[in-house]
């Protein structure tokens, strides 16, 4: 695809390497009838815990296996909202997200990538590495194939591929990306473009990290949000206008007063 992953990225609006705990950072559980494996549905292990768990510590955001007892069926994302940073999400159209994702690919974890573009659990994108644990190599029980890495749009509850890298790896930590802007979304790691979409441009609202069935758990660091066209909720525009108004004021007042 056309799209760079490091050249005319915009400004960074947001970024965290972790060394405290943002409040914009919340979990979220994805609704398990709405499967974000075209054509295929997730795997219930009801027996273990079904819940995302993340806690922020060691300067970096630690999900699931990593923080809980192990075992995990979590099927869902830790959310970050930009809003909470003062950015107006639901207007921006051309943005990068990239976090560095350890996935500790030995045994059983399954899935990891960043989710861009939510709405609601029906309504999303994502890009993922799919079933990367060494021991899925050969398994068929659990949605998805081996070391797949993909781009997917789910909309109205229905999940689509837009693209995908079959055989993929990637040694730890790597970066994530994914970049929108008028020429489509394309998905890179370690800067390099992978997967590409001319047809989705989807507008930013919440993204976060996604995990499923992160037994051993993962890890992402120097989370970074990037966008131009910054839409600021916070005063401080407000305050700029006030005080341009101001200005004005002092300046009128100066000539009348020669």
């Amino acid at each position: 695809g056309p799209i760079s992953c490091s050249a005319d990225l915009p400004a960074i609006a947001y970024s965290d390497n972790f060394s405290s705990t943002h409040s914009g950072w919340s979990s979220v559980n994805f609704n398990r009838s709405v499967s974000s494996w075209p054509g295929d549905s997730i795997q219930n292990s009801g027996s273990e815990n079904q819940n995302i768990h993340w806690s922020i510590n060691s300067g970096r955001l630690a999900i699931n296996g990593a923080v809980s007892s192990g075992g995990d069926n979590e099927y869902g994302m830790v959310r970050f909202d930009p809003s909470a940073a003062s950015i107006g999400k639901g207007s921006l159209e051309q943005y990068a997200i990239s976090a560095d994702i350890t996935a500790n690919k030995s045994g059983t974890n399954n899935d990891v990538g960043i989710v861009f573009g939510y709405v609601n659990d029906s309504n999303y994108y994502l890009a993922r590495w799919n079933k990367y644990g060494t021991r899925y190599a050969r398994n068929t029980s659990f949605p998805g194939t081996y070391r797949r890495l993909e781009l997917i749009k789910v909309s109205g509850g229905v999940a689509t591929s837009l693209d995908h890298r079959d055989n993929f790896d990637a040694a730890d930590p790597f970066n994530l990306e994914v970049v929108v802007n008028s020429q489509g979304t394309a998905v890179c790691v370690d800067d390099t473009p992978l997967l590409y979409s001319a047809a989705e441009r989807p507008k930013l609202n919440d993204v976060g990290v996604f995990s499923c069935d992160n037994d051993v758990g993962v890890y992402a660091d120097n989370f970074e949000l990037r966008c131009d066209n910054l839409k600021r909720i916070s005063p401080s525009m407000r305050e700029l206008a006030l005080h341009r108004v101001h200005l004005v004021h002092l300046v009128v007042c100066l000539f009348h007063s020669f």
